[in-house]
């Protein structure tokens, strides 16, 4: 018996097929990165897809501030089945420019700053598969990179703690 949806269709093409979703409410600190360097995975979201032919939507927000004013950048890192990471959505490579997958800058530090990522991915596995992200600056010393409370952290009402997510959503194939 087909089942028929809200459309009138009874094909699954196109369809949630599972959500997965991963939080990080405490706060991170990686201390003395370097130019071009970036921090290690905080956390990861794991997915173990129904098809190898489905489709991965993975959504992102990161809240992290700086002991800099320069620009924070985010890099996707994708883990088939434990085989290592890999970055399957950065820019292109030009030069000794860094290949990451977005980035934000406020001017300040002592300020939250959000960057978020949204990716289609096709990992073609039925295997478990984990994103995560790394964070890196353009700053030309070390910084501090925190993740959900600013470089100040006064104990005072005006500073916030904010939370990151990555949620990972299967689209049946079309």
């Amino acid at each position: 018996m087909a089942i028929y949806y809200g459309d009138s269709s009874n094909s699954t093409a196109g369809r949630i097929v599972q959500v997965v979703s991963a939080t990080k409410t405490d706060t991170a600190t990686y201390n003395s990165i370097g130019q071009g360097a970036e921090t290690s995975i905080p956390f990861v979201c794991s997915i173990t897809p129904k098809d190898n032919t489905n489709k991965i939507l993975v959504i992102m927000q990161i809240t992290c501030d700086m002991s800099t004013t320069h620009s924070t950048y985010a890099t996707l890192k994708r883990q088939i089945g434990g085989g290592g990471y890999t970055e399957p959505f950065v820019g292109n490579s030009s030069g000794n420019r860094h290949r990451v997958t977005s980035g934000q800058s406020d001017q300040r530090s002592n300020s939250l700053r959000n960057i978020n990522l949204m990716y289609l991915d096709n990992p073609t596995t039925t295997s478990q598969v984990d994103y995560g992200f790394t964070l890196s600056h353009n700053d030309n010393s070390t910084v501090n990179i925190l993740i959900n409370y600013v470089d100040s952290d006064d104990d005072n009402s005006y500073n916030g703690r904010g939370a990151c997510s990555v949620t990972c959503m299967e689209i049946a194939a079309w």
